[in-house]
């Protein structure tokens, strides 16, 4: 959406549907991965009953709310699984999945960077065609 916004194909009066397109994408990205990335969250980092379910949830959705209101972004997903390790940890910490717990991490730093990366790119690139 920035690359589309600082390429000026959406016009400040088309910000409504820049919107929805937006939601479209990250309903379609929902649709089509996540229900992988709800298994991982809620069976693969370490093992919960309900009442650990419930503080997971409710840690997540304070800390959400809290962001929220200050104008912090944070990633739900980001904010849930943090959650989740810290009830595998309190409860036992070789309970917890540690490779997974790695590979989330890596997965978390790598991202924000390669995105960056490739909006640069496709801005270089739809600068020379708009």
């Amino acid at each position: 959406m920035a690359i589309l916004f600082a390429s000026s194909i959406f016009a400040e009066s088309n910000m409504k549907s820049a919107f929805l397109l937006a939601a479209l994408f990250m309903g379609l990205g929902s649709y089509l991965r996540g229900l992988k990335v709800t298994e991982t969250l809620s069976n693969k980092i370490t093992a919960m009953d309900r009442h650990d379910d419930v503080i997971a949830n409710l840690c997540t959705a304070l800390l959400v709310v809290f962001a929220s209101k200050f104008g912090m972004p944070v990633s739900t997903t980001h904010v849930s699984g943090g959650s989740i390790i810290g009830i595998g940890l309190r409860r036992n910490g070789s309970a917890v999945n540690e490779k997974l717990i790695y590979e989330m991490l890596l997965a978390w730093i790598v991202t924000l960077p390669a995105a960056g990366i490739i909006s640069g790119i496709a801005y270089m690139v739809l600068n020379h065609i708009v």
